[in-house]
């Protein structure tokens, strides 16, 4: 606190001087919050409210993450193998795929070396066992028909294919000497 005096004026001509305390703007001591957490293949990103310490490195252990499998049920966890801090998220390069609607899960628990934001206050645990966070994993099937052109080399020969979409469901596939029109109809459209 800054102890001040200030001279106000009034607009009969006389002057005044009154003591005035301004307060010091104080420190950061909130924690960052946990915005959203979405998984894309091998990768699951935690986006906080906040620029975070790149420097701080939780260890791999602090994080457990559960799959369910989508079509068979089965559970299984999945470790993550590298974790890159940057910005407001954190990304964890899991050593599993997770499929689009898999149900996924997370707990993290802080330990020695915790998140947290460029300050240095730390991130709160995030779910528990007996409530783990959920995270948020597309359930719908990206579709097969986004593409543009894909290029395969046979397995039997060392031909090189390029197959191009010329509408929606037709293509044409085309080598050094052959080129055919492909007309295909999904088994699930």
């Amino acid at each position: 606190m800054f102890p001040l005096a200030v001279l106000i004026a009034l607009f009969t001509g006389s002057a005044v001087i009154v003591p005035v305390t301004l307060a010091q703007q104080s420190e950061d001591n909130i924690p960052p919050q946990l915005s959203a957490v979405s998984v894309n293949g091998v990768s699951l990103t935690l986006t906080f409210n906040e620029t975070l310490d790149s420097a701080s490195s939780p260890a791999f252990s602090d994080f457990a993450i559960n799959v369910t499998d989508s079509v068979t049920g089965a559970q299984s966890a999945a470790a993550a193998t590298s974790i890159v801090i940057d910005g407001t998220t954190i990304t964890l390069t899991l050593d599993y795929e997770v499929r689009f609607a898999d149900t996924v899960t997370l707990v993290y628990t802080v330990g020695a070396k915790p998140i947290q934001d460029a300050a240095g206050n730390p991130a709160s645990g995030i779910g528990s066992a007996d409530s783990p966070y959920p995270v948020d994993n597309p359930t719908e099937k990206k579709s097969v028909w986004d593409f543009t052109s894909v290029t395969f080399r046979s397995v039997n020969s060392d031909r090189k294919y390029v197959i191009t979409k010329d509408e929606p469901r037709e293509f044409t596939v085309e080598n050094e000497d052959e080129y055919l029109d492909l007309d295909v109809v999904p088994a699930d459209p």
